[in-house]
């Protein structure tokens, strides 16, 4: 299921990624669509997933153990918290396409 609308302009770049990942957190939702969650790739690698309301109108779609692929452009993301310094692997998604759903009911 890819959750591009039609006539969506945010077109895949040389410079993006195309990587699968399981949903492993769920970070924030947006009321009018669009979510940032986390997810693992089948190395381990962890990564953030940023996506606005136009990639995924319906931020309820997105939920943990779910396998998506994910297309769009990569960033390493610095940040301190409680004094530690992080760095972590963000994808600006251009397109979401869920390979295979929870299973969760």
């Amino acid at each position: 299921m890819s959750m591009v609308p039609a006539g969506y302009s945010g077109h895949p770049s040389a410079s993006n990624v195309t990587v699968t990942l399981r949903v492993t957190s769920v970070r924030s939702r947006g009321l009018h669509g669009g979510v940032i969650f986390g997810g693992k790739d089948d190395k381990g690698e962890s990564h953030v997933v940023i996506a606005d309301y136009v990639v995924i109108p319906d931020s309820s779609l997105i939920n943990t153990a779910q396998i998506w692929e994910v297309q769009g452009a990569p960033s390493l993301h610095f940040y301190e918290l409680n004094g530690i310094k992080h760095r972590e692997q963000q994808i600006s998604a251009v397109q979401l396409t869920m390979l295979r759903p929870s299973g969760h009911h």
